[in-house]
């Protein structure tokens, strides 16, 4: 099934939620109660998307979305509306630069030359149809080159040369649940209210 982009409407959404769900153990010593935890590399984002008072026109391309959709059969690619763009100077065409990479830092080329703050914590970016935050200030070298520190740690090793996105990078979702619809008000506006619960995919 096609990965569908996300409703091109006339308006933001009235309000997002945004969280990670990491994924961790926990093991509690029944002698001592003791605690040790341990990460594992299943953390994935979800979000809630709110429209409130839709007009016509957004209504029915909101419906629409859902039917191709079909419930959590199908995939979407979902931007951060809170976060579309980075606050740090950006710019560039940042690429991963270097094959089988892990954890929780990303080599990237391909940015403006000895740039300080080029990215900042809390930006997002993204390629390959996967999100990650940044989560401490970034400079370039005088070749473009940066080490990025990001969460959640990388699951698989990015491809060599992806394009990174940081302009309204998107995540692959699926809708958390198959019911889904809106709620109607005649008295106002003849308006519609469309709640989206989604999570990424992988």
């Amino acid at each position: 099934m096609t990965t569908l982009s996300w409703p091109s409407l006339t308006a933001e959404p009235t309000r997002t939620e945004w969280w990670l769900e990491t994924l961790t153990q926990e093991h509690r010593s029944p002698l001592t109660g003791a605690t040790q935890t341990q990460e594992l590399l299943g953390a994935r984002w979800a979000t809630r998307v709110e429209y409130h008072n839709t007009s016509v026109g957004d209504a029915r391309l909101l419906w629409a979305f859902l039917g191709q959709m079909r419930g959590r059969s199908g995939r979407v690619y979902v931007p951060n509306f809170g976060r579309p763009r980075p606050h740090g100077v950006g710019g560039g065409t940042p690429v991963v630069d270097g094959g089988s990479q892990t954890g929780s830092t990303l080599a990237i080329s391909g940015g403006p030359l000895s740039t300080a703050g080029w990215l900042l914590p809390g930006d997002m970016i993204g390629f390959g149809g996967v999100m990650h935050m940044v989560t401490a200030s970034t400079a370039t070298d005088g070749t473009g080159d940066a080490s990025v520190a990001i969460a959640p740690p990388l699951r698989s090793s990015p491809s060599n040369g992806a394009t990174i996105t940081l302009v309204r990078p998107t995540v692959t979702m699926m809708l958390a649940s198959d019911r889904n619809g809106s709620s109607y008000e005649p008295g106002h506006l003849n308006r519609h209210t469309f709640v989206f619960d989604l999570v990424e995919v992988f």
